[in-house]
């Protein structure tokens, strides 16, 4: 599975932006993101060190934080068929998505 997927391959992209990392700008799965005590998403591959400045509102990070409504969130986004260029039009959960490939 891969760590992130594009804005533009998400159905519902207003819903998808709520999760949107704030350095890459695209969306971490479940397994990939990070939350600041700040409330704002990154990557971890983007991950900021602890004590330096969100990018988005300059707050000190002082912590990650893990939710489990935010990983159920993330998995019941609508996300394209990766191969959605090739004709695909399979449209479900991005956590169905491993078992539609």
């Amino acid at each position: 599975m891969e760590k992130t997927k594009p804005l533009k391959q998400f159905v519902e992209k207003e819903s998808a932006e709520d999760f949107k990392c704030s350095i890459c700008h695209k969306i971490p799965s479940w397994k990939n993101y990070l939350e600041t005590n700040c409330g704002h998403f990154y990557c971890k591959n983007d991950r900021p060190q602890l004590n330096s400045q969100c990018s988005l509102c300059k707050q000190a990070i002082s912590k990650f934080v893990k939710s489990e409504k935010i990983v159920r969130d993330i998995k019941r986004l609508k996300i394209f068929c990766d191969h959605n260029y090739f004709g695909c039009n399979w449209k479900e959960s991005w956590s169905d998505l491993k078992s539609h490939l």
